[in-house]
C-alpha cells in the first residue's frame, strides 16, 4: 500500500510540473493517469475511517478536453481527489488499532458468550448433580426412617402381640365369669320370680288370715269417751233400745277402745261370738248413725286397697264383704282384689 501509494505521488508530481507541448502529448499523459490510478488498489480505495463519503467533482469529458488548462484542471481535481482519499486511508498503526479493538472484543465477546455457556452448562450439571444428590440423600433418608419405623412398628406389633394375648386370656377368663355369673343370675332370677310369686301368696294369705281372725269383728267410730265407762252393757242397752236385735253381753267376746291418728274419740273394736250376730247388727249401723257409725273391721291392707280402688277412674265403686274386696268398674263387671294386686295391669283391658 506505501509503495503504491508513493507511486501516485510521484506520477502525479511528474504529470503536474512537465509541460503539455501538444494534445497528442496529452492523450498520452491522460492515459498514464488513468492507468496509474487504475493501479492503486482496490482495499485502498474501498477501506476509510470517516464514514462521511468523499466529494465527488464533475469531471469533463474526454470529448472536451481540447486545451492544457482544462487537463491541468482535470489533473489537479484528480490530484484533489487521491489527496482526499489519502487523507481518508487508514494508515498501518490504525489498522492494527482497528484490528487489535475488533479481535480484543470479538474475544471479550466470545469470552462472555463461552463463559455464560459454561456457566449454563455448569449450572446446569450442578442443578442435575444437586437434584441427584437431594433425591439420593431423601431416597436414603426415606428408606432409613421407612426401615426404622418398620422396625418401630415390629416391635410395637410384637408386644402390642402380647399384650393382645393377654387381653384375649383375660376376655376369655371375665368371658367364663360372666357366663357363670349369667346363669347364676338366670338361676338368681328364677329364685327371686318364686319367691317374690310365694311372697306375694303368703301376703295375701296372712292378710286372708288377718282379715279371717276379724270376720266377727265391727268398729264403732264418733262414739264419746267419758270417765270410768262400761263398753260392753252400754252397746247391749244402746242396740236394745234403739233396734230390734237383743244382744246379750255373753255375746260379745270383747269390746275396747284402739288408738288413732284421727282426732275425736278413740275407735271402738266389737267382737261377737259369731258372724250371725255381728250381721244382725251390722245391718242396723243407719239405725245407730245418730249415736255412732259402725262398720266392718278389715285389715290396714284391705283398707289401703280399697282406697287405691275408690282412686282409680276405672272403678265405679269398691266394698268389702266376707273376708274379701270387690269392685264394679265402669263397664258394669264386677271383680275380686288381692292386697297385692296391680290395678291398673288388672284393669287395663277397661276403657276409662
Amino acid at each position: 500500500m506505501s509503495q503504491d501509494k508513493s507511486t501516485d505521488s510521484d506520477t502525479q508530481e511528474v504529470l503536474i510540473d512537465r509541460p503539455l507541448p501538444n494534445t497528442e502529448s496529452n492523450e498520452k499523459k491522460k492515459k498514464m493517469v488513468q492507468l496509474n490510478l487504475e493501479a492503486v488498489s482496490q482495499s485502498v480505495k474501498n477501506t476509510v475511517i470517516s464514514s462521511k463519503p468523499a466529494s465527488k467533482k464533475h469531471r469533463v469529458s474526454s470529448s472536451d478536453m481540447s486545451t492544457d488548462s482544462d487537463i491541468a484542471d482535470e489533473i489537479r481535481s484528480i490530484h484533489s481527489d487521491l489527496d482526499e482519499i489519502m487523507k481518508n486511508m487508514v494508515t498501518k498503526s490504525a489498522l492494527e488499532e482497528i484490528v487489535k479493538k475488533t479481535v480484543k472484543d470479538t474475544i471479550l465477546v466470545l469470552k462472555g458468550e463461552i463463559k455464560a455457556e459454561i456457566m449454563s452448562e455448569i449450572s446446569e450439571e450442578i442443578k442435575a448433580e444437586m437434584k441427584e444428590n437431594l433425591v439420593q440423600e431423601v431416597k436414603e433418608e426415606f428408606l432409613e426412617n421407612l426401615d426404622s419405623t418398620k422396625k418401630e412398628m415390629l416391635d410395637k406389633s410384637a408386644l402390642n402381640s402380647e399384650k393382645i394375648d393377654g387381653i384375649n386370656l383375660d376376655i376369655n377368663s371375665v368371658r367364663e365369669t360372666m357366663s357363670s355369673q349369667a346363669a347364676e343370675l338366670r338361676q338368681m332370677k328364677k329364685d327371686l320370680t318364686l319367691c317374690y310369686s310365694e311372697a306375694r301368696k303368703a301376703l295375701n294369705l296372712a292378710n286372708h288370715n288377718h282379715q279371717y281372725s276379724q270376720k266377727n269383728n265391727i268398729k264403732i267410730v264418733g262414739w264419746k269417751e267419758a270417765r270410768d265407762e262400761r263398753l260392753r252393757p252400754e252397746f247391749c242397752k244402746i242396740l236394745n233400745e234403739k233396734t230390734d236385735v237383743n244382744v246379750d253381753p255373753s255375746d260379745i267376746l270383747a269390746i275396747h277402745r284402739v288408738p288413732s291418728k284421727v282426732p275425736g274419740p278413740k275407735p271402738v273394736i266389737v267382737k261377737f261370738i259369731n258372724s250371725e250376730i255381728k250381721t244382725a247388727v251390722i245391718r242396723k249401723r243407719k239405725t245407730l248413725k245418730s249415736v255412732f257409725s259402725m262398720h266392718d273391721h278389715i285389715t290396714p291392707m284391705n283398707a289401703k286397697l280399697i282406697g287405691d280402688l275408690h282412686e282409680n277412674p276405672r272403678v265405679h265403686s269398691a266394698w268389702y264383704f266376707n273376708c274379701k274386696v270387690y269392685a264394679l268398674v265402669t263397664n258394669g263387671d264386677r271383680h275380686t282384689f288381692e292386697c297385692t294386686d296391680n290395678i291398673d295391669l288388672k284393669l287395663r283391658s277397661v276403657r276409662v
